[in-house]
């Protein structure tokens, strides 16, 4: 082992390793759940192929899981999903990713199965294999691509974007005269050349013991020899248009609809200027609040959807990426107009804080839903891992998108959103013409005789691999038993306690059964900025339920009750309220308490709007506690008059991200 390196000391906890080999291995412990996730990245994807050999870094994916020494054929996903397990792979411009996510005890296994086919799979790489997976690919590209409508769409605006020259001219599908053409001498100087240790990194996140863990892959991957012969990709940083080709097609095929797309060249991945544009893009046609939307879709009525996302790179400008299909006889060119005028405006104004609010809380609301995932951290962490060099990045990832200014979003708008940074691609629906079938479509794998090129290779074989291991039955393991109380007021109170969390969640939730409430007392539907609360509806202690874990994981809210995350405006007499930040997501520090706010007849006297910045970056969830009396305190009363309507349907102050209400546990 070369090196390892201390455990962050921020966010999740994860430790990194070095195999002599050069493999780079990323470790993150979470005990919530006995799973857990093996995640495999190559540095290879289409910006490595080269000329008339492009697709071979997709078909290559699919060859991995055709067999290898200790394993043939189909075998690898029969015992991946034979012990409970779930398995797949993918290909992009920049790398190739292969993830198992298991039962905590079946680990081993997914690490034998991936070492097997790092270090062997050459001994069964056949051009039988090649065929059938080569036809597998082709019949793929006809699904996905050719025969569906707008199928192409991508294919051609990422080829219009990036010149003929560019390493991202190609998408990783390949085409089909160059997946005709790979041979077997072909896909086995790929995989020498790509699929060796020191080109690849393994995290592996979960309910895992780190020391064992790691004892297994230098027992597994440790004998795996290294390649030295990789051949960087070009440069594609810079995009330099020379006018010869085209930025600008119209199709006509046969599609439901007229349709407007384009492409936007954008700042690399892992520039503040891409988090900026991530901003940029999302609100301005990321849902049906963006402001795209409502102006073609809503107001205009010209099209029926209208979206702008953006696909991150990190070696070639990254993409964005806009679609709009017109309703009715609406034109093209009325869209592409309003279009162009939009964001003209919106480089000119930038965002409202409102704007540029929502954004964020939905930035970071898919950041932490993917990183509450163990296979979507340990793929996070082989990402930041591979194309940054630092797996560590990934404990800063949201506070990096919630620092983005309005004036950066405005600047990065008005720089890059313009006519002339983009591709565009028009179609117009055309009556299907009669043609004649593919007679690719249904052919076989083609077997060839020739028994040289067929034999087995025996280069990158390794010989020294133990057999698959056993694992056998996993631990038992169930959530613990919550402990039940009623407080004096009739509220049925769960408490669950886990060891395994440095922070403690609290969640209300009110079911479905409305009954009169306490006197003094309202119930609030969930809202959060720009919408007002859903419902105003009375509660009683006999249907309703707080469920809170110290320290453990969010309660998730079951289907019957849909009234999470809301808010009181009025208390009964003696309670006691305040407002406070805490941390929601696992390996996340705690938070200092914050200052309270009082209670007036009509609701809050003031608004939680200022909280602290600690050096670990803002909070992820803020909260408007509710305490019970003290002993002597009078018990509930007439309380406070009930807010009036008018008073209590305005929006929530834009610097607050969310509130609840979250009784104190009792001492």
């Amino acid at each position: 082992m070369a090196d390892q390196a201390p455990s962050s000391t921020n966010g999740f906890a994860i430790t990194e390793h070095t195999l002599d080999n050069g493999l780079r291995v990323v470790l993150s412990e979470d005990h919530l759940t006995p799973v857990a996730a093996v995640c495999l990245w190559y540095d290879v994807g289409s910006r490595h192929e080269v000329k008339g050999r492009t697709g071979l870094a997709h078909l290559f994916e699919h060859l991995m899981f055709q067999g290898s020494a200790s394993v043939p054929g189909n075998g690898h996903f029969e015992l991946v999903q034979g012990a409970g397990g779930s398995l797949n792979g993918t290909t992009s411009f920049e790398r190739t990713n292969y993830f198992e996510t298991m039962p905590a005890h079946q680990v081993e296994l997914a690490l034998w199965l991936e070492a097997d086919r790092m270090g062997s799979l050459l001994t069964s790489l056949d051009l039988t294999g090649l065929d059938n997976q080569r036809a597998v690919v082709k019949n793929e590209r006809r699904q996905r691509y050719d025969n569906v409508p707008y199928g192409t769409s991508f294919e051609r605006l990422v080829a219009m974007a990036f010149p003929e020259d560019h390493p991202y001219h190609h998408t990783p599908i390949g085409s089909m005269a160059d997946l005709d053409a790979a041979t077997l001498e072909d896909a086995q100087d790929f995989f020498t050349t790509y699929y060796a240790p020191n080109n690849a990194v393994l995290s592996v996140v979960g309910d895992i013991d780190a020391e064992q863990t790691l004892a297994w892959i230098e027992k597994y991957f440790g004998s795996i020899p290294a390649h030295d012969g990789k051949r960087p990709p070009r440069d594609g940083s810079t995009v330099v248009h020379d006018g010869s080709a085209p930025l600008r097609q119209h199709l006509v095929e046969e599609v439901p609809s007229r349709a407007l797309m384009a492409t936007y060249l954008l700042p690399l991945d892992g520039t503040r200027e891409a988090d900026a544009a991530d901003v940029a893009l999302t609100i301005l046609g990321s849902g049906e609040s963006s402001r795209l939307y409502n102006r073609l879709v809503r107001r205009d009525r010209i099209t029926v959807n209208a979206g702008f996302g953006l696909l991150r790179l990190s070696g070639a400008p990254s993409l964005g990426w806009f679609d709009a299909k017109t309703a009715g006889e609406a034109t093209v060119e009325a869209v592409e107009a309003a279009v162009n005028e939009e964001l003209a405006r919106f480089a000119a104004e930038g965002p409202t804080p409102l704007e540029l609010e929502r954004a964020q809380a939905q930035i970071e609301r898919e950041w932490l839903d993917r990183l509450s995932t163990v296979n979507g951290r340990a793929d996070e962490l082989c990402r930041f891992a591979t194309l940054f060099g630092d797996p560590k990045l990934l404990n800063s990832a949201v506070d990096r998108a919630l620092d983005i200014t309005a004036e950066e979003v405005r600047e990065v708008a008005a720089r890059y959103l313009t006519p002339d940074n983009r591709a565009v691609l028009t179609y117009e629906p055309a009556a299907p013409e009669p043609g004649d079938d593919d007679p690719e479509a249904d052919a076989a794998a083609a077997v060839s005789d020739d028994a040289d090129e067929d034999a087995p290779h025996e280069h990158h074989l390794r010989h020294d691999l133990p057999p698959p291991p056993r694992a056998g039955r996993g631990d038992p393991w169930a959530f613990p038993a919550p402990s039940r109380s009623i407080l004096p007021n009739g509220l049925t109170v769960l408490r669950c306690d886990r060891p395994a969390r440095s922070w403690s969640p609290w969640t209300c939730c009110w079911t479905r059964r409305w009954q009169p409430s306490p006197p003094g007392w309202t119930a609030w539907g969930p809202s959060w900025p720009g919408r007002s609360p859903r419902a105003r509806r009375p509660w009683t202690p006999r249907s309703s339920r707080v469920s809170w874990s110290a320290p453990g994981p969010p309660w998730t809210p079951a289907p019957s009750s849909p009234r999470c995350g809301s808010r009181w405006r009025s208390r009964p007499p003696g309670w006691s309220a305040g407002c406070g930040c805490s941390r929601t997501r696992s390996g996340l520090p705690a938070l200092p308490p914050t200052r309270s706010s009082g209670w007036s007849p009509t609701g809050w006297t003031r608004s939680c709007t200022s909280w602290p910045t600690p050096a670990a970056g803002p909070p992820s969830r803020c909260t408007a506690t509710c305490s019970p009396p003290t002993t002597g305190s009078p018990g509930p009363g007439p309380g406070p008059p009930r807010p009036s309507r008018a008073s209590t349907a305005r929006p929530w102050p834009p610097s607050t991200r969310r509130m609840s209400a979250r009784p104190r546990p009792p001492p």
